[in-house]
């Protein structure tokens, strides 16, 4: 075992009761049921590649615009290991208000 210091938070850990035919529409569709039916948080999801990333949240950007004006936006920050030290620094930065 490893310990790493910095900061923790509560992680809650869902799995599926069955298989589906296509996990990047499966977990699409969770991001956005986590988004639009749970307290507002940060929803952190693993994917396998860049261009799976990227597709995913360019979706999640396209969802964006047909969310309700009253709702809290998304705030997308794809994170992967092409990206520069700065790209991925985002990911880590306060969200915006409103997201």
């Amino acid at each position: 075992m490893l310990y790493v210091q910095g900061r923790q938070f509560p992680v809650r850990t869902l799995y599926l009761a069955k298989p589906e035919s296509s996990y990047v529409d499966a977990t699409l569709f969770t991001i956005l049921q986590i988004h639009t039916e749970e307290a507002i948080g940060d929803v952190l999801s693993f994917l396998t590649g860049r261009d799976e990333i990227e597709n995913v949240a360019r979706m999640l950007n396209e969802k964006n615009k047909l969310l309700p004006p009253e709702s809290p936006k998304m705030y997308v920050c794809p994170l992967y290991a092409a990206q520069t030290n700065e790209q991925q620094q985002k990911a880590f930065l306060p969200t915006p208000d409103g997201c």
